[in-house]
């Protein structure tokens, strides 16, 4: 039987039958709050509230049957927050939901984005047994000084060891998460920093290919902001 979508109504149901979805996937979740971001997130939450989100998501994926019928699906984006955080099993058992309720193409992109602290050689392994083939990581700055100053838990030594892993034990389809906006340091120019960003990436995947350039506003009132005073 047919299920009425009361947001969008009958034209939303069959335009989702004739087209490929793209599924995002929020996960609310990090060990601490960075200065900068202005995402959504949560903090100090157990394994247990872990698994009460899990089942809900599962839950909400079955109100998107629309009709019974197998949405196609050509992308899937995990983010956040911190999914790494949320532990490559769950994620495993998402990815696995999905895949039970959604008739995924067969060139299928599934990303998951992690920072550096959060990962290993088990989780990657993992990640890539349930299917996923690109990894968007958080490295955001080569400067540990920069890196401290923003909150973040890792430093650049970390950051190359978890890309080496990825790339090894997962996907070579890795994008690194760089924000312009937040490493023009001292009293160089945005110009200089671009060429330290690009001298870093280069460092850590020489494939020009896989770069990918990322900037972020920096919401007003920020401790970034205070700092960068």
């Amino acid at each position: 039987r047919r299920r009425y979508c009361r947001c969008c109504g009958w034209h939303h149901y069959h335009r989702l039958m004739t087209k490929n979805l793209g599924l995002y996937i929020h996960i609310p979740f990090c060990v601490r709050k960075c200065a900068y971001c202005d995402f959504y997130s949560l903090t100090g939450c157990d394994a247990k509230f872990f698994d009460r989100y899990l089942k809900a998501m599962v839950k909400q994926l079955d109100d998107y049957l629309l009709g019974g019928r197998k949405i196609k699906v050509d992308t899937i984006y995990i983010g956040g927050g911190t999914p790494s955080v949320f532990g490559a099993k769950r994620l495993s058992i998402l990815i696995k939901e999905i895949k039970k309720r959604f008739d995924l193409t067969r060139d299928i992109e599934i990303t998951v984005e992690v920072n550096p602290e959060s990962v290993d050689k088990k989780f990657f392994k993992t990640l890539k047994k349930a299917g996923v083939n690109r990894v968007s990581m958080g490295v955001q700055s080569a400067d540990d000084d920069q890196l401290s100053s923003l909150g973040r838990i890792h430093n650049f030594a970390d950051a190359c060891e978890a890309v080496e892993l990825c790339k090894k034990y997962c996907t070579e389809n890795l994008s690194l998460d760089i924000p312009q906006c937040l490493i023009d340091a001292g009293n160089g120019t945005h110009q200089d920093a671009a060429a330290a960003i690009e001298g870093s990436a280069v460092q850590l995947v020489p494939d020009p290919r896989l770069h990918k350039g990322a900037v972020q506003q920096i919401p007003q009132g920020s401790r970034v902001l205070l700092l960068k005073q």
